[in-house]
């Protein structure tokens, strides 16, 4: 049976409660016109849409009382709030949800200060969370809310506005919250992770010990290990790493992992580039962890000019220091089911055309997934990952191959058949293919910029 609308707000209807009784709580101010204003707009029967998304995303995974999803969720509301108050003030508009606004009964200053007020008070909320992820979405949410509000302010009456432009204007008002909302409530869920950083460690642990990787995989080169974890503190990387340690029989005080505690390192830019590179020079280590790239600078992703350039001083860096280089990089969330793993990597192609050797981690239902891909060699047969062992002891451990593993993608089919047929078109190989034109586009610029095929004036061809 279809659960109905009504049925999602009466499962929710005590979580929801507890929620207004935060937003009236952080809504209230010290001036009474003031308040009872902006209380009108709170209490004026919204539908409650966005935090009810980030407490449904959040009660996926737990079911137990958490206060945090009370408290994002409110926090999300009055962001919300604060929106429309700036709105109206930019709209010149007397009326929201049948009741005056605060931009026909107070000035301009004032309505500004107050919506200004609000937005501190939904800032404050998220930051009660204590969870610095939680935080980032938030700031970011905002960010991307006042941008679509700048754009739509400026290209109002702009006639010839793009798909695009449109998409993107309307994602920075709207959905930018929903979908921030729901992230929100799945972080503080506790919803299902891929356990990259688990992997990063386990092979750090293997290069700075030369034990096999995952009980596994033997290492031919060890040596020490320097590693940045930007979000995680340097208590629980320990924790982490010595419980590896001891699943394997190991000491930690014997293995040469060096950890980086800076709170923010910043590669796109100095001082931070020269002191890394300064400390890998002394430290001379066989493996260099970078741990997410997401918050390594503060550049466009989705810009290749400016991801090339960071891309550049990181392959400088492995070439010149002889150091061996582990980025850890997230999917896109709006990657479409079946696209090859290197392509639903977030941002710029380059990303994925960066890796001499790549890992993806993924889930398949409840099942995690490690593949591969490397520039000059076969990629292994796939296997199952597990988080197995006691607090003491966790570990991944690889739980079985993958069965009945299909072992052409997309990219080896687009080599095989330029390796038959010579030059082949982009719309021919799209046919013989049965393949979507934007995905192949993709996988054609890939290979490209790996150097496997190029383009010629009647088609393309391997290199």
């Amino acid at each position: 049976m279809a659960l109905q609308k009504t049925d999602v707000f009466g499962i929710m209807r005590s979580d929801l409660e507890r929620v207004e009784s935060r937003v009236i709580e952080a809504a209230t101010l010290d001036f009474p016109l003031a308040s009872g204003l902006v209380l009108d707009i709170v209490k004026a029967g919204g539908k409650r849409l966005r935090p009810l998304m980030l407490l449904l995303a959040g009660r996926a995974y737990v079911s137990d009382d958490d206060s945090n999803l009370i408290t994002a969720a409110a926090g999300v509301e009055l962001l919300h709030t604060a929106s429309l108050v700036h709105d109206d003030s930019v709209d010149r508009a007397a009326l929201r949800r049948g009741k005056p606004t605060l931009n026909s009964r107070l000035g301009t200053g004032a309505v500004i200060l107050v919506g200004d007020f609000l937005f501190a008070q939904s800032a404050i909320l998220a930051a009660n969370t204590g969870i610095p992820r939680v935080v980032h979405i938030f700031a970011t949410t905002l960010g991307d809310i006042c941008d679509g509000q700048l754009r739509e302010m400026l290209h109002a009456h702009q006639l010839d506005q793009s798909r695009e432009q449109y998409d993107q204007r309307i994602y920075g008002k709207t959905a930018s919250l929903f979908a921030g909302s729901t992230e929100m409530g799945g972080v503080i869920g506790g919803a299902p992770k891929c356990s990259k950083t688990w992997l990063a460690l386990d092979m750090s642990l293997s290069v700075a010990t030369g034990t096999p990787c995952l009980g596994r995989y033997a290492i031919p080169d060890p040596g020490p290990v320097l590693v940045y974890l930007a979000e995680d503190s340097l208590t629980i990387i320990r924790e982490r790493v010595e419980g590896l340690a001891r699943h394997r029989g190991l000491s930690l005080d014997t293995v040469p992992i060096h950890v980086i505690t800076a709170p923010v390192l910043q590669l796109d830019r100095e001082p931070h580039r020269s002191q890394l590179e300064e400390t890998v020079r002394q430290l001379r280590p066989r493996l260099l962890l970078l741990d997410p790239l997401v918050r390594l600078h503060g550049i466009d992703e989705n810009h290749a000019g400016e991801v090339a350039e960071l891309l550049a001083y990181f392959r400088a860096l492995q070439r010149e220091l002889h150091v061996a280089v582990i980025l850890v990089h997230h999917t896109r969330k709006n990657a479409a089911g079946g696209t090859a793993a290197g392509l639903g990597l977030r941002g710029s192609s380059d990303i994925h055309a960066f890796g001499d050797s790549n890992l993806y981690l993924r889930r398949t239902g409840d099942r995690l997934m490690l593949s591969s891909e490397h520039r000059a060699a076969p990629a292994a047969r796939s296997v199952y990952l597990q988080l197995v062992g006691e607090p003491a002891t966790t570990h991944l451990a690889v739980m079985g191959d993958v069965a009945g593993e299909k072992r052409t993608d997309l990219r080896e089919a687009v080599l095989e058949h330029l390796a038959l047929h010579g030059v082949l078109t982009r719309a021919k190989l799209r046919e013989m293919l049965s393949v979507k034109n934007e995905r192949l586009g993709e996988v054609l610029e890939s290979l490209q910029q790996t150097g496997r095929i190029r383009r010629t004036p009647i088609g393309w061809e391997t290199a």
